[in-house]
């Protein structure tokens, strides 16, 4: 096993110079503060319109909404396996000691 190389204090600093990056702007059409480089609230980046946010909000809600149905139907599916297991152990007829339910 080789001996790690040293990290100088120039390539500390180089890696850490990226940490404290906090550049605050401020948006064209808002009076608010924005960070660079990002799309605000509105879906406006750099004074135009990049993102429809209402199609956002009904995909976010269509994905909650499958999201939901998909575990409700797990949910049947695990009740829809216990009924099978207790007919199951209910035809053994309770022949290696288990409890009928």
């Amino acid at each position: 096993m080789s001996a790690r190389m040293r990290m100088t204090k120039s390539k500390t600093g180089s890696r850490r110079s990226h940490h404290g990056v906090k550049n605050l702007s401020h948006s064209k059409n808002e009076d608010g503060v924005t960070k660079s480089h990002r799309v605000s609230v509105d879906g406006k980046y750099k004074g135009r319109v990049v993102m429809d946010m209402s199609k956002r909000e009904e995909r976010i809600m269509r994905r909650k909404a499958d999201k939901k149905s998909k575990k409700q139907q797990n949910n049947l599916t695990e009740d829809e396996n216990k009924a099978k297991e207790s007919e199951i152990i209910a035809a053994k007829g309770n022949t290696e000691g288990e409890l009928k339910i």
